[in-house]
């Protein structure tokens, strides 16, 4: 009788064929694209990928009946761990350049969307493989979607960037593409200006107001962002005029008003807090309100945005308008009656009063661009109503309210703009009040 060792069985060969194949591809991909960090991580991955040669090569032995050498068992994972240790910073550094020049290629080829060049190219390529200039690619993708999308905020938020960033010199390219994008945005806006010719009917065109104002424009195009302040400096002279209580006194006397004031001491209307700033506060949102409505027919709020300056504030650095009113007395009264109780009765006597308005455009360093010709409005020739428990001086804040009102109409008729609509009569509202909304053009 003569003796056989056994043959090896070869179930389970296919199993650790596959299972080492499938481990050994997957460790094999991780090894080329993470061993560009240095052998360390090099070397921790060809262990585990040692280990499924292993399992592949004793797979293989298995599945052919046939038993793998003792030496086999050592030699495979031994020699597989360190060739690519020893080959993987250098393949995994080629790797990575090749796959960061095909992305770039690829990305600046087409035009690519600047969050493709975040989520594709940042995301996925290591710092110390990304070109220098990936990020001028990025804020030139955002300029373009900025144009396409006509949004001025988006192209100045680019350019303010790109002159704040450590690499301005570098991405100076792409602010001066935004800043051209936004050039044209104005320069679009000041053609519809031109050809608006709603407001000029009613209000002649200042082509001197629309100059100074294309300066401003152009300064906008290239500014941190898009305000234009407004300042109000507002005077008042209260003090009766000379000779007043001699006219009053014939006033007094005249018989119409000697029926309600039979003694002859008709009172002349004390001005209260309508000339107070509470209320100046109040027509100035006015003022802002029609003048932002107007404007807004040729310019986003992206582009143009108006912003009240407190009194006081600094001017260096910001485009300003100021606007000016003195408020002169004159020596002349009118009658105040009131029906409230269903019967009308004198009052007494409002005086009257004209507002002097002009009002300059200034540049960043206090330059005059633009000073308008003084204009004038009489607020006593305003329609007006006041209702019960309403202040006896109501009708001097309602005629200061027209005069603001309309005065704003002007500025903006001089433009060439759409003024807000004409206002046939006012009503008195108090200082907490909010400015009353203006009507949107339409589209």
């Amino acid at each position: 009788m003569h003796y056989r060792p056994p043959v090896p069985s070869s179930g389970g060969g296919c199993g650790f064929i596959a299972l080492g194949g499938i481990l050994g591809f997957c460790l094999f991909m991780a090894w080329l694209f993470l061993s560009y960090q240095g052998f360390g991580v090099a070397a921790l991955v060809s262990l585990f990928l040692a280990g499924t040669a292993w399992l592949f090569v004793f797979g293989i032995t298995k599945q052919m009946k046939k038993k793998l050498p003792t030496a086999a068992h050592i030699a495979v994972p031994a020699v597989v761990a360190i060739l690519f240790t020893v080959l993987g910073p250098s393949v995994g550094t080629a790797m990575m350049k090749s796959r960061e020049s095909d992305l770039y290629a690829k990305l600046t080829k087409n035009d690519s969307a600047s969050g493709l060049w975040i989520s594709e190219y940042e995301k996925q390529i290591p710092e110390s493989f990304r070109r220098k200039d990936w990020r001028l690619q990025w804020m030139k993708a955002r300029v373009r979607e900025g144009k396409q999308a006509k949004n001025a905020g988006d192209l100045r938020k680019v350019a303010n960037e790109c002159a704040d960033d450590s690499d301005k010199e570098l991405l100076d390219e792409a602010r001066e593409d935004a800043v051209k994008a936004l050039g044209d945005m104005y320069e679009d806006g000041k053609k519809r200006m031109s050809s608006a010719t709603g407001g000029s009917s009613e209000f002649p065109v200042d082509n001197g107001l629309r100059e100074a104002f294309g300066v401003v424009l152009t300064d906008l195009a290239r500014a941190r962002d898009s305000n234009v302040y407004v300042s109000f400096q507002n005077t008042a002279n209260l003090d009766p005029p000379k000779d007043f209580d001699k006219m009053i006194k014939e006033f007094q006397r005249d018989p119409q008003v000697l029926v309600d004031f039979p003694k002859g001491n008709a009172p002349v209307i004390n001005p209260g807090n309508a000339f107070s700033p509470s209320f100046d506060n109040k027509r100035r949102q006015t003022f802002l309100s029609a003048m932002t409505e107007s404007f807004g027919q040729v310019f986003d709020g992206q582009l143009l945005t108006l912003v009240p300056l407190e009194k006081g504030a600094d001017k260096k650095g910001k485009l300003v308008l100021e606007v000016t009113s003195t408020i002169v007395r004159e020596n002349d009264v009118f009658l105040y009656t009131s029906s409230d109780t269903g019967v009308k009765k004198l009052v007494g006597f409002l005086m009257s009063f004209q507002v002097e308005w002009t009002f300059q455009l200034m540049d960043r360093n206090g330059k005059v661009l633009y000073k308008a010709k003084p204009a004038i409005s009489k607020p006593s020739d305003a329609k007006f109503d006041t209702g019960p428990g309403d202040p006896d001086w109501a009708p001097y804040s309602v005629m200061m309210d027209s005069a603001y009102y309309n005065y704003s109409r002007e500025v903006t008729g001089r433009f060439g703009l759409v003024p807000p609509p004409k206002k046939d009569y006012f009503v008195y509202s108090n200082a907490d009040s909010a400015p009353t909304p203006q009507v949107k053009p339409t589209p």
